[in-house]
């Protein structure tokens, strides 16, 4: 059960500029400490500099060698904080945050991200942000992180509790999308260092290029006619979509990466965007097609995203079951797998409304024993791909 205690609440005003969403609004300064962390550059400097421990017992602060930001003298951190504390102490330029939830690990040998926030649609530009726990989300403070920072080198309390932030929040962007913007929010004389997004998310070069690519298939799922999901995504994790960008590139980012061990499950990694994509097209037509009356129906969930992570987890057993048989990964194969399949699996009424991932596991287990048997026929056909995928 979540902390009730430990939510944060606000209140933000969307604000669209060609096609991206962010939102704007203000925050408790002690709010948006708990949940951020300041990124500043390593160095001998900063290893000199014993006043860093004082602001680490308010801060989350990481020093790293591709850090942004050069550590401010104590002195001036110092001169800001007592200006903050004074009658006139004003900071009305915006802060700006890149708010994601948390990579955990999950019990089917990937990762996931956390539910730790959720955005409550109000009216048309309006949102309510809720952070349910500051301890499942991650907030990369962009531009500001000094501001903030000399908020841990005050003893006013009062000052840390009461005084507001204007802020400006991305939410949940995955990382190449951060970069993009990131850079151009900085200036193009002075762009985000890549690797220090890596670094942060714990990103390699070769992990960045497979979620770009992702994301460059789903664009493309999302933008054409032809695509169940036309206008269906929720680009940069917000609009009108039923399936967020964010949700879309983890599912597919586990049959894209590099894998160490378990590399069938890889089954994606040496395909190009094109034929990725017609094999999405395929999987998904072919899942519109047998529940032709339940895909747009909102009293069952295939194109939210319970049913979507799940028909996504439940893609890799299909691909292995059609190639053990020796036949093609192609609609009308897909359909006939899909005919074992009773509809009310997707049934709201069946599973509920939520969204976690535990409801989705429960579900695409379900259909995988439907389609493959029990646990032992789906490690004999787990081998037998092995073997031939391999």
């Amino acid at each position: 059960m979540q902390n009730k205690k430990a939510e944060i609440r606000l209140k933000l005003i969307k604000v669209t500029q060609n096609s991206n969403e962010f939102y704007i609004g203000k925050m408790k300064a002690t709010d948006l400490i708990r949940i951020s962390t300041i990124h500043w550059r390593d160095s001998g400097e900063s290893k000199e500099n014993k006043y860093l421990d004082e602001v680490r017992q308010k801060l989350n602060v990481v020093e790293s060698e591709n850090g942004i930001q050069r550590i401010i003298q104590k002195k001036r951190l110092k001169e800001i904080a007592e200006y903050l504390a004074s009658e006139n102490g004003l900071l009305p330029n915006s802060i700006i945050v890149s708010l994601n939830n948390k990579w955990i690990n999950d019990d089917i040998e990937d990762n996931f991200q956390t539910n730790g926030f959720e955005a409550i649609e109000l009216d048309e530009d309006l949102i309510e942000l809720r952070v349910l726990d500051p301890d499942l989300v991650d907030a990369f403070i962009v531009d500001g992180q000094h501001r903030l920072a000399s908020f841990g080198y005050t003893d006013d309390l009062a000052v840390m509790n009461n005084y507001e932030l204007v802020v400006t929040i991305f939410l949940d962007l995955e990382i190449p999308i951060q970069a993009e913007i990131f850079s151009i929010i900085n200036g193009k004389q002075r762009p985000v260092n890549k690797s220090l997004l890596y670094d942060l998310s714990a990103f390699k070069d070769d992990e960045y290029n497979e979620i770009k690519r992702c994301h460059s298939i789903v664009k493309w799922l999302d933008n054409n006619t032809i695509s169940p999901f036309y206008n269906e995504v929720k680009m940069l994790g917000t609009g009108v979509g039923s399936i967020s960008q964010s949700a879309f590139i983890d599912e597919l980012v586990r049959y894209v990466k590099e894998r160490t061990s378990n590399k069938q499950r890889s089954f994606l990694r040496d395909k190009g965007e094109k034929e990725i994509i017609q094999i999405i097209l395929s999987y998904f037509k072919a899942v519109e097609e047998v529940f032709n009356k339940q895909w747009n129906d909102k009293e069952y969930v295939l194109k939210k995203t319970t049913g979507f992570g799940a028909l996504m987890k439940l893609m890799y057993y299909i691909y292995m079951l059609l190639y053990v048989k020796g036949q093609e990964f192609k609609r009308s194969n897909i359909k006939n797998v899909f005919q074992a399949i009773d509809p009310e699996i997707f049934s709201v009424k069946k599973i509920g409304k939520g969204g976690s991932q535990g409801v989705q596991v429960q579900l695409y287990k379900e259909m995988v024993n439907v389609i493959v048997g029990n646990d032992e026929a789906i490690k004999k056909l787990e081998n037998q791909f092995k073997k031939k995928f391999l």
